[in-house]
């Protein structure tokens, strides 16, 4: 175990070392960008500003996106890194998926959170009657400022970890849908096809189509033709993808 670490590490940090000065510049901006994301967040806590507050998420969230890109970016550079293999049957390729689902829900939190402060913060201002008016205008502005980036975060969150969700469930893709139904309504009209069983196409990464179902046909049917008919209906979706096919025949 403990060399399998070893070497895990050793050559993720030749991954690292090896890049290109582009995609090396690309991961220091990341880890500035997330270090001025933090010092931000620390002056709104210090003082007690919730706009500044909710504009260090953003930064914060951002600079997860900028993590996310330099990832995405890693993946195309090294090929084999989204090669199959036993620990991890579809790539690597999917912890991308993972990273910007985990900043989605962060971003809802956040809003969450921010809506909540915002609200409650300019409840209580209302019931200071006697509090310097001056004041009690910046408050409620930083507080109006920190519902507005609320809504914003909502509305960039939801979006995308509704998008990415569907990913992770494996549920297949809306826009390749009436593409697929349509091809396999076709397979279906086929006369030495039965059935089709255990169909089930989705997205591994952004784009890459997965498919498996099982062909069921008449016992003395020719096994190898009705694979590359099956084949010759479905796999133009899957080429343009680079997804995978398996198809299974069953008699």
């Amino acid at each position: 175990m403990f060399k399998y670490l070893m070497k895990q590490q050793s050559s993720l940090l030749y991954v690292l070392l090896s890049l290109p000065l582009s995609k090396k510049t690309l991961f220091a901006w990341s880890i500035i960008h997330l270090s001025l994301g933090i010092a931000l967040w620390l002056k709104g806590q210090w003082c007690d500003g919730l706009a500044l507050t909710g504009f260090a998420y953003l930064v914060i969230f951002d600079a997860m996106g900028v993590l996310t890109a330099f990832i995405s970016s890693v993946l195309t550079t090294y090929g084999s890194l989204r090669l199959s293999s036993i620990r991890n049957p579809f790539g690597i390729q999917r912890f991308e998926i993972l990273l910007g689902f985990a900043s989605a829900l962060y971003l809802l939190f956040v809003a969450l959170y921010m809506l909540k402060e915002g609200l409650e913060h300019f409840i209580l201002e209302s019931n200071h009657e006697h509090s310097n008016v001056h004041s009690r205008n910046l408050g409620w502005l930083d507080e109006l400022m920190s519902i507005v980036e609320s809504v914003l975060m909502f509305y960039i969150a939801i979006p995308v970890a509704s998008a990415l969700g569907k990913i992770l469930l494996q549920t297949t893709p809306s826009a390749a849908s009436k593409s697929l139904d349509d091809c396999l309504r076709e397979i279906l009209l086929h006369p030495t096809i039965l059935s089709l069983n255990a169909t089930h196409f989705w997205q591994n990464s952004y784009g890459q189509l997965v498919g498996t179902l099982h062909v069921h046909v008449n016992p003395d049917v020719n096994e190898q033709t009705v694979l590359a008919f099956v084949y010759s209906r479905l796999s133009p979706l899957f080429v343009n993808s680079n997804g995978e096919l398996t198809v299974q025949i069953v008699k």
